[in-house]
């Protein structure tokens, strides 16, 4: 008898739970641990994805066919552990074709060890907030009611998910002493310690229009699989926006100065959720990371820098998607040069 079948006689003694609306596949696997004894934890992720940890990751869970092949689908479809069950729907629209396709890849079946490090810059992405377990109190204690347990949210874990939609107010984070992004037990939210993800800033998240915002451009980049923000062509759509806000001088160049002062104006205190090390000087002479988005043609940034200047600069993603389409109709016919020579023609805007 080979492992799979093992597995899979395994599995058919357990007890699987069904998935509940907007659960994480982490989730999923915590309640199935607890069901089951709450025993090793590395020997219910071998069981579930035939890896000792992938099924102990809450941001990038891999080996995502084997948990689909095991459920038969009790779980989600493919498509769907990929979008609902990791962070790959809000990465994969920054990433060259290329790297897209190897992410892809590797969550579903595995790769090298630390592959997805490397490709996405896991490593120096700098915001905790990326892979910190996140729930909402209110809906705990609503889940506790209903049925006598807690589950984590999906729409709680993205890096631009500050609060919860249903409560209006700030998420919280669980215990520090996880590890980011791999944790060394399955838990539910009811047994952690946690801290308010709004690190001092005061008020209801119902009023704070700008992250709200950032929440809803989140969620359109991660339901559109086939869009393409990644490549020199972004920086110029941006660079192209701000032209029309009169950041671009006559040739072309970003006013980094008046750009910096309005980002900030429009932010305020709301960067003070953001690590320092995240944004970089702002301050500063070279403008933090705005920067390197908006005047070179820079290495992958990670994508909630991305959602801050696109928040910024764009009143919809309708009106991005419109000038994206412009810079990408004048590079199709004429080039970089043509693009170029957008930036410089005062009509152009």
């Amino acid at each position: 008898m080979d492992v799979a079948t093992d597995a899979a006689g395994l599995f058919a003694t357990s007890c699987a739970p069904a998935i509940l609306p907007d659960e994480t596949v982490y989730s999923w696997c915590a309640r199935f641990h607890r069901l089951n004894g709450g025993g090793n934890v590395q020997a219910t992720s071998q069981l579930l994805f035939g890896h000792r940890t992938a099924g102990l990751r809450n941001d990038f869970p891999f080996h995502l066919a084997h948990l689909h092949e095991l459920t038969r689908g009790g779980v989600g479809t493919l498509s769907d552990l990929l979008m609902r069950g990791t962070l790959y729907g809000f990465r994969a629209p920054f990433l060259p074709p290329h790297a897209r396709d190897d992410i892809r890849r590797y969550l579903l079946y595995g790769g090298r060890s630390g592959e997805i490090h490397r490709t996405l810059g896991l490593s120096r992405a700098g915001l905790g907030l990326t892979n910190r377990l996140k729930f909402c109190a209110d809906c705990v204690s609503e889940q506790q009611r209903q049925l006598g347990f807690a589950w984590w949210i999906a729409s709680h874990q993205p890096p631009f998910s500050f609060s919860c939609r249903a409560h209006y107010q700030w998420l919280r984070l669980g215990d520090i002493s996880l590890r980011p992004g791999l944790t060394d037990t399955y838990c539910l939210p009811e047994l952690l310690a946690s801290v308010s993800v709004a690190n001092g800033l005061h008020g209801r998240m119902s009023r704070c229009s700008q992250l709200i915002r950032l929440d809803k451009w989140g969620n359109y980049i991660s339901q559109q699989e086939n869009l393409q923000l990644a490549g020199e062509l972004l920086r110029q759509t941006y660079r192209l926006q701000a032209k029309t806000r009169r950041w671009v001088t006559f040739d072309g160049y970003i006013r980094p100065q008046q750009l910096r002062d309005a980002f900030l104006a429009y932010y305020g205190d709301i960067l003070q959720l953001f690590p320092k090390r995240f944004l970089g000087d702002l301050a500063g002479v070279n403008g933090g990371f705005l920067a390197t988005l908006l005047t070179k043609n820079s290495p992958l940034h990670h994508p909630m820098k991305h959602l801050l200047l696109l928040s910024f600069l764009f009143e919809t993603p309708e009106d991005f998607m419109a000038v994206q389409a412009k810079v990408m109709a004048v590079h199709a016919s004429g080039g970089d040069l043509a693009v170029r020579s957008l930036l410089r023609d005062r009509a152009a805007c």
